[in-house]
């Protein structure tokens, strides 16, 4: 059985689609699968995977959407652990041995985030092995009680399979905001760890990237704003402050990255909808530099 299972949709992504490949098959590590899930391209996605088809598992699905693409391939997973990887980022080739150390340190923790760096459009982005010989962790109750911020994508969460499963995977209609979606979902797992150092994810960021569609961006917002009232996240009362506040801050970070001034109307159906959360988030920010967190550092050889 192997460790992790990588597990990427795919949906028109013949731009990048290759180099995100290439990026995890050549991992220095080994005890890991990768399945690639195309949801109903109708590019060259197709032709792109199958030219690996030795080195991972390539299945096909009409076109249903990135979470349902997400979790047939998690079903269909072996690994202990769920690496839900975009199809545009890059995986430096030390990761998942980071991760394997991350792991075996916490003892088998539910739920990971890695650092990840930015990068633009075409750009290569090559990491450099030598720059690092240990790993430096933070150690979180769980994500609603988490203290520091975290840059959230798909590709920097490391999740134990059964834990997604018994989570109920990833949201349908969860559109764009889906790797926030399962982490409030995943909310009270414990405990949570944060790799602060070194990277191990290249994310790119790119103008027509799905994830900055405003319309579905919208939508997203309004869906983790109706799950939150209709007490779809675990927690209960205990954590309904921190649930909220967390929702205000990631709306917050919505109107200043995504939207802008000229998308004023957008904004203001959003905060029209959630103006209590906005101002729990701010007051949580202040509250949760009291929260516990415990820095840990572990020895790594490249």
């Amino acid at each position: 059985m192997p460790l992790f299972s990588i597990v990427v949709p795919a949906y028109n992504s013949a731009d990048y689609l290759e180099k995100t490949i290439l990026s995890l098959i050549n991992q220095n590590y080994e005890n890991y699968e990768v399945i690639i899930v195309d949801d109903g391209s109708t590019d060259t996605t197709k032709e792109i995977a199958e030219k690996y088809k030795s080195r991972l598992t390539f299945i096909r699905q009409s076109n249903q959407g990135p979470a349902s693409a997400r979790n047939l391939g998690v079903k269909i997973a072996k690994g202990r652990y769920i690496v839900s990887f975009d199809s545009d980022d890059i995986l430096f080739p030390d990761a998942l041995r980071i991760y394997e150390k991350t792991i075996d340190y916490f003892k088998e923790p539910p739920f990971v985030f890695s650092k990840m760096i930015y990068f633009t459009g075409n750009d290569d982005i090559l990491p450099q092995r030598d720059q690092f010989n240990k790993i430096e962790c933070l150690k979180h109750l769980n994500f609603f009680k988490k203290r520091n911020t975290i840059g959230i994508s798909n590709s920097n969460m490391i999740i134990k399979r059964d834990n997604l499963i018994r989570a109920g995977g990833y949201e349908s209609g969860s559109f764009n905001f889906d790797d926030r979606c399962l982490a409030f979902r995943l909310g009270t797992e414990s405990p949570m760890i944060q790799i602060i150092s070194p990277p191990t994810v290249g994310h790119r960021v790119y103008s027509k990237s799905i994830s900055k569609n405003r319309n579905m961006l919208t939508n997203a917002a309004f869906n983790i704003i109706k799950n939150e009232r209709n007490n779809s996240y675990p927690g209960g009362e205990l954590y309904r402050f921190d649930r909220r506040g967390l929702i205000g801050t990631n709306l917050l970070f919505l109107f200043r990255d995504y939207f802008g001034i000229q998308n004023t109307f957008k904004i203001l159906r959003v905060a029209g909808r959630a103006r209590i959360m906005l101002i729990q988030g701010l007051v949580r920010k202040f509250k949760s530099r009291s929260y516990k967190v415990d820095f840990h550092t572990i020895n790594f050889s490249g």
